[in-house]
């Protein structure tokens, strides 16, 4: 039996799933009897789930496309060889990299042991008893980092020309301005700013903010704290005194970031706001995670003699981190880094300015 509700979609819904995978899906969300132990999903942080919900959406959606899918089976019975042989050929099709194919059949193999838990599908991800990884090895993309002083500027400038548009422009661009610097200075991963929380992630402290990122908010489990750079708290205060409590209105929660509808901005809707904003500003989209590229790339630029400053900001590279730094070496490396870029986002808007200048602005 064919199957198509939704012709040329590239990933359903859940609400377009067949009946039996949505009440599969439900089935393993829901929180188990506690003599049966945890579902799997219970230890899977929400990002993994909204993922592995997208590839089953993307899987049926390529079987529906071959008139493969029968709604009337399980999905474990759909997820044969020769279907995830179909998946990928379809994959590399729409021009996936190796990269985004093993991570499609990694979250597939999620969205699997979500619904049918007492099940092996290790198979999807080591055919034949070889790594998927192996056999399609990581394509490296060539990435040219912007430097974090052109994108301090980039989110100054930002701040500043939301200013002076109407209201409802100015809340959300001064937010992504903000967002923006944040990024430059300190580039904590997705994640980590999407769990942005006031009095819990975000605290006050003497005249000035920190950011504490717990082990549940960093993805290699690290707690990570930050002073908020001086430069920037004016900025903080006014986006939460003005920009933010407007861009509330009714609405009440401790959502660090809002968006234009009052709720809380998760991390789609950030990896989208940087996306746009990153095409409009540069001509080419670039997510959060190319704010880390430009931290290191930055970092080693500015202070060769110091090869540790990008590991201690990132919280990555556990074994040279976990030897040499410390977390005052962390905050140290910070505001190292912080005080290098700010110098060098001034004179990049000096050099701007006067360039306005010769060629007649004011």
């Amino acid at each position: 039996m064919s199957f198509s509700l939704t012709p040329g979609r590239l990933v359903w819904r859940l609400a377009e799933w067949p009946i039996i995978d949505q009440q599969l899906w439900q089935a393993g969300l829901a929180p188990r009897d506690q003599f049966d132990g945890p579902a799997y999903a219970e230890d899977r942080q929400p990002m993994t789930i909204r993922n592995a919900m997208r590839s089953h959406g993307r899987f049926m959606a390529v079987l529906a496309a071959q008139s493969l899918l029968d709604p009337t089976v399980p999905p474990a019975a759909r997820v044969t060889p020769a279907n995830a042989r179909i998946f990928l050929t379809a994959l590399q099709a729409k021009g996936n990299t190796n990269n985004s194919i093993v991570t499609r059949f990694f979250d597939l193999q999620a969205a699997l042991k979500i619904m049918h838990p007492e099940l092996d599908f290790s198979w999807l991800t080591s055919p034949g008893g070889n790594s998927l990884r192996s056999l399609l090895p990581a394509t490296q993309r060539h990435i040219d980092p912007i430097d974090s002083a052109d994108l301090l500027v980039w989110g100054h400038a930002l701040m500043e020309d939301a200013l002076r548009c109407k209201p409802a422009t100015r809340r959300t661009r001064y937010r992504n301005g903000l967002l923006i610097a944040l990024l430059a200075v300190l580039a904590p991963r997705l994640r980590s700013v999407a769990a942005l929380r006031l009095e819990r992630q975000v605290i006050a402290h003497g005249d000035g903010y920190r950011l504490i990122f717990t082990a549940v908010d960093v993805k290699n489990k690290r707690h990570i704290e930050y002073a908020v750079p001086d430069e920037l708290v004016p900025h903080v205060e006014h986006y939460l005194t003005v920009e933010r409590v407007e861009l509330l209105g009714d609405r009440r929660h401790d959502g660090f970031w809002v968006n234009r509808n009052g709720e809380m901005l998760g991390a789609r809707g950030i990896e989208g706001v940087i996306r746009r904003a990153a095409r409009t500003r540069f001509g080419k989209a670039f997510g959060t995670h190319s704010f880390r590229h430009s931290l290191a790339t930055t970092a080693a630029r500015m202070d060769p003699s110091n090869p540790g400053l990008a590991a201690a900001i990132l919280a990555i590279s556990e074994a040279v981190v976990g030897t040499h730094y410390n977390r005052a070496r962390q905050e140290e490396a910070a505001e190292a880094h912080v005080a290098l870029v700010e110098q060098a986002r001034q004179k990049t808007h000096l050099l701007a300015r006067r360039r306005f200048r010769e060629l007649g602005y004011r």
